[in-house]
């Protein structure tokens, strides 16, 4: 037999003495950080608050959930973003994941993906995770989407397809690898997250250094170039990284790639 709960009867039941008294009791034989990280592992619903049944007829339609009402209204927010309104909607969406905490770890991939192809509306993005990371303090959460997020990004095959087909991959990788390098630049200026900015322009140099095509090292000094305008702002580019793509300018037979590293190392 199945016992259904409406959200009602849930919250009486976990706000009960009986339930409570039983909760602490198998809490201290439980290892709570394990049962944790195997929680975070579980994959995310990405279509969790659309799971109600979709009915056209009004009589028929149930009022929607408080959680379709938080993504919904999350996801908004995000799309009508902008320097004028960033810090009322920030304001807004913090104060409904509150309310909503479990929504936390959907809320952070939502915006981790919106960052990606959204370049321009990034620091309001990253404004917005460190707000809630302030809240939530999950670190371990937010690197490991970011590290998720990374291999979904690097895993894109933009060789196996029609000609045009691979350019528009090849464009849409270059897209979010550029978003990648501005998040993780502002996400870890803010100290929210640390070892990520040096280790990718690390990873990038050596691979420039790599034989590859073309197409890859200018994906690979365009996330450079976006990186040192976050971490270097007006200062000077640091030493090693300056002989490095000095090197790699001398050695470059593209054009193209020539020039664009010329524009890295003189901060155009």
């Amino acid at each position: 037999m199945t016992v259904h709960y409406d959200n009602e009867s849930l919250h009486e039941l976990f706000n009960s003495d009986e339930f409570t008294s039983e909760f602490k009791i198998r809490q201290g034989g439980t290892d709570v950080h394990r049962l944790q990280r195997f929680l975070d592992s579980i994959e995310i619903n990405k279509m969790y608050h659309r799971t109600g049944v979709s009915v056209k007829n009004k009589k028929y339609r149930h009022k929607m959930s408080k959680d379709t009402t938080i993504i919904k209204s999350l996801k908004t927010s995000l799309n009508k973003m902008s320097s004028i309104n960033y810090k009322t909607l920030i304001d807004e969406i913090v104060s409904s994941i509150q309310e909503g905490p479990h929504l936390y770890p959907m809320t952070i991939e939502i915006v981790l993906n919106q960052s990606l192809l959204h370049h321009q509306y990034c620091k309001y993005y990253v404004d917005l995770l460190g707000k809630l990371h302030i809240i939530f303090n999950r670190t371990d959460l937010l690197c490991s989407a970011i590290h998720k997020l990374y291999q979904e990004i690097t895993g894109i095959d933009d060789t196996t397809n029609s000609e045009y087909t691979n350019l528009c991959e090849s464009n849409n990788k270059t897209d979010r690898l550029i978003g990648y390098s501005i998040l993780i630049s502002g996400l870890e200026q803010l100290g929210i997250i640390e070892g990520y900015i040096h280790k990718s322009i690390e990873d990038l140099l050596l691979e420039l250094s790599q034989d590859i095509s073309d197409e890859k090292r200018f994906q690979g000094c365009l996330c450079i170039q976006n990186i040192f305008k976050i971490l270097y702002k007006d200062s000077d580019i640091k030493d090693t990284y300056v002989i490095v793509l000095t090197e790699l300018r001398d050695t470059m037979k593209s054009m193209k790639i020539k020039f664009k590293i010329m524009d890295i190392l003189e901060r155009r």
